[in-house]
């Protein structure tokens, strides 16, 4: 009768070892399965932020060329503007003298 208590007492023991090992194992899997599904949500997510990031960097560099775009048309343009005033001034003050001149010629 104590050797059937042991023995049974035994195979009990024997039979939860392989019930907490298996347990232990199917948490491990489960561990990993885990870790690898966060992984690749954090790489997924990476790749989103990276996709909007690359995205709205295009948008700000095309705005910046852009700006030096009309900066420097609006250089071209002012410095067009500059020498037509320029030469209409010229052109105002050799008329003038010309005027001068003509009514000095008259006055002598």
């Amino acid at each position: 009768m104590y050797k059937r208590n042991a023995q049974q007492v035994r195979l009990c023991q024997k039979v939860y070892r392989l019930a907490s090992d298996l347990e232990k194992n199917k948490l491990l899997e489960e561990k990993k399965a885990f870790l690898a599904n966060e992984n690749l949500k954090k790489t997924q997510k990476r790749l989103m932020v990276d996709g909007i990031e690359n995205f709205y960097r295009d948008k700000i560099n095309m705005l910046r060329e852009r700006i030096e775009t009309e900066k420097f048309e609006r250089r071209i343009a002012q410095n067009a503007q500059m020498e037509a005033l320029l030469r209409m001034k010229r052109e105002l003050d050799l008329s003038k003298k010309k005027e001068i001149q003509k009514y000095l010629t008259l006055l002598k």
